[in-house]
């Protein structure tokens, strides 16, 4: 929906930083991500990290590229 809103698609999307509270989760987030971006592949990296937020377990930043035409 965020990426919709800036004018992008999942297809867009060519890196992403995920933020995980539990390391050992990290098998299972990389099967995740490989089914939500099959065949487009973004740069990734994973990030043992405390989140801000009490109960979230995984926080992800994506970063897309958008043509100028598209966007408008």
């Amino acid at each position: 929906e965020v990426l919709r809103e800036c004018g992008a698609e999942l297809t867009d999307v060519v890196r992403t930083v995920v933020y995980l509270t539990d390391m050992a989760t990290a098998g299972d987030f990389v099967r995740a991500h490989g089914e939500v971006f099959a065949g487009i592949e973004p740069v990734c990296t994973a990030v043992g990290a405390q989140l801000a937020t009490p109960g979230l377990v995984v926080e992800i930043e994506v970063q897309a590229i958008v043509q100028r035409e598209r966007a408008s």
